[in-house]
């Protein structure tokens, strides 16, 4: 992935960290996910003890918990960043076509796949909401 996304990404969830909102949601989970990204270089978060830290590259292997693993694109993450897009548009769009991101594994669905997507949504929207 160039540095520039790897930076905006870092740059984005830095801001999240400082959120005591965002640090008492995240005070409730221990999850790893990774975000793989069409033509780019993958980065992931790990989120545990009400902290997150951007990492590059893809998730070492093993470990608990299961990745929740998301494929998307560079244009739709520097819009998420940008606020341009928030995540339940991207996510949930109007149009199946205009799917932005997708969860594609490491998680069942049901409760569990909608726990991840619903504290994945919430770190981009107080991020964007930091801007």
């Amino acid at each position: 992935m160039p540095e520039e996304l790897f930076s905006a990404a870092s740059r984005f969830f830095r801001k999240v960290n400082e959120s005591s909102e965002a640090q008492l949601a995240m005070k409730k989970h221990h999850r790893r996910v990774q975000f793989e990204i069409k033509g780019e270089e993958p980065f992931y978060l790990d989120v545990k003890d009400g902290r997150l830290e951007v990492k590059k590259g893809m998730l070492p292997p093993g470990g608990l918990p299961e990745p929740a693993r998301f494929t998307t694109t560079r244009e739709a993450l520097e819009a998420l960043f940008a606020g341009r897009l928030r995540f339940t548009h991207a996510y949930f769009p109007e149009k199946r076509d205009d799917l932005k991101i997708r969860l594609t594994g490491g998680v069942p669905g049901g409760t569990f796949g909608g726990v991840v997507v619903g504290l994945v949504a919430r770190l981009f929207r107080i991020g964007q909401e930091l801007r």
